[in-house]
């Protein structure tokens, strides 16, 4: 949650340095996972209600898989997620038909 407050969106490229790559350096994490964190900061910001949705501690990876989807369709596929206890492969599973 703290990259999705304190990093904006920057316009970065190849051998760039700013934004997620240097926060990533900073906080002694590797980029890859940092933007999956940050993805899944974006989902579980998006939730309207949270105390609707318990049970998301440690399911980062699965909001990062969730993040594919089309936005709308983040809160239903987090209930579902959590109704079904999903793995983190097949969260990836159920938003395959988004790039």
């Amino acid at each position: 949650m703290h990259a999705l407050g304190a990093v904006p969106l920057g316009k970065g490229g190849r051998g760039k340095k700013g934004g997620l790559a240097a926060y990533a350096e900073r906080i002694g994490r590797d980029r890859p996972n940092v933007i999956k964190l940050r993805c899944a900061a974006e989902v579980f910001a998006s939730l309207k209600h949270v105390e609707h949705y318990t049970g998301l501690a440690g399911k980062a990876f699965h909001l990062a898989a969730i993040h594919k989807a089309d936005e709308p369709l983040w809160p239903a596929l987090v209930a579902k997620m959590l109704d079904a206890g999903w793995t983190v492969k097949e969260a990836k599973e159920a938003v395959e038909p988004w790039p």
